[in-house]
């Protein structure tokens, strides 16, 4: 994840209220906002008025590390893929339990795409849903 900070500070020493002066029509520090609003290399952009609590800054950080941290999810896909495996192996009626597997393979894929910061990500996590589905419509045909 890629974060932008901006500091859109006032008390400029060499020209005073520069970002907010007008360049073009509209404030200087627009420009700057706007260029990152538009670009596809930026996710996240951060406006510091005057001076940035670098707690302040910190606890962002971290609160986004921890929203967008899919390991655990991953986990459990893995988990459940072990599981699903045993299940198919015991060549006995397992309908129910697998059935069951899916569910939970559909919730794991359903946190990965809301987490997912990429879109490349959020393809995977759509094609593992069309999968979940497929292979829910099989297990329905088994006892």
């Amino acid at each position: 994840m890629n974060i932008a900070f901006v500091p859109v500070r006032c008390g400029s020493k060499s020209i005073p209220f520069k970002n907010i002066k007008n360049f073009c029509g509209k404030p200087l520090v627009y420009w700057t906002l706007n260029s990152l609003q538009n670009s596809k290399n930026i996710d996240k952009i951060f406006r510091a008025e005057n001076e940035m609590d670098p707690q302040r800054v910190a606890q962002e950080l971290a609160l986004i590390v921890i929203k967008s941290d899919i390991t655990e999810e991953l986990d459990r896909l893995d988990a459940h893929v072990a599981s699903a495996r045993k299940l198919i192996e015991q060549k006995v009626a397992n309908g129910r339990k697998l059935d069951f597997l899916m569910q939970e393979f559909n919730r794991e894929t359903n946190t990965l795409c809301a987490k997912a910061n990429y879109k490349e990500l959020t393809d995977l996590g759509l094609g593992l849903k069309v999968l979940t589905d497929q292979m829910r419509e099989q297990i329905q045909n088994v006892e």
